[in-house]
């Protein structure tokens, strides 16, 4: 039976690298929850940038704060329907983790939380082509997430979790390590 398995970790860690990975080796459906914030920004006209980002992301989550989940619940639905799984990037907020869970019973859904240290991450952060990153940025977005989102309290939660410290051969082992572990 498909699954959904949401990843949740800092900016950095490497979500989209394992999203990409996990859907080739396991011909899961992705689903990027921030094309949710991106489709907004162009729909109001403002400028694709960071700050825009951000306005329509904590606007979209003040009254409902599983809001981008709850956009996405009818296509991760269509996916499981055609016997795919779903990887979700990323789950930032215990109440996505709870939309998630309540909105798709009966498909298991597993959250896998991606860890990396903080040097590590602006190495990777600071030379990515697609939205680059300082350390500044880096420790004003996790205090953000922490203080404002409680992702600390979704990585409590994480069902399971890789430490992603390490070169990608190892990540991408790790990763071989969890499709076995929930058999997908």
């Amino acid at each position: 039976m498909p699954s959904v398995i949401g990843l949740c970790g800092f900016a950095g860690v490497g979500k989209s690298t394992a999203l990409s990975y996990l859907a080739e080796k396991t011909n899961a459906g992705g689903v990027y929850l921030g094309d949710i914030v991106l489709e907004e920004v162009r729909r109001r006209g403002l400028p694709e940038s960071r700050e825009s980002e951000k306005i329509v992301r904590s606007e979209l989550r003040e009254h409902n704060r599983a809001e981008l989940v709850s956009r996405s619940i009818e296509h991760i639905r269509q996916i499981l329907i055609s016997g795919r799984s779903v990887i979700v990037d990323a789950i930032l907020l215990p109440e996505e983790r709870e939309c998630l869970i309540f909105s798709l019973s009966g498909y298991d859904v597993y959250i896998l939380k991606i860890s990396v240290e903080l040097e590590h991450r602006v190495d990777r952060l600071g030379i990515r082509a697609k939205r680059p990153h300082t350390i500044g940025e880096i420790q004003d977005r996790d205090n953000f997430e922490v203080d404002r989102l409680h992702i600390d309290h979704v990585f409590k939660m994480a069902t399971h979790a890789i430490d992603n410290n390490g070169v990608e051969e190892k990540f991408k082992n790790d990763l071989d390590e969890f499709i076995q572990a929930i058999n997908i």
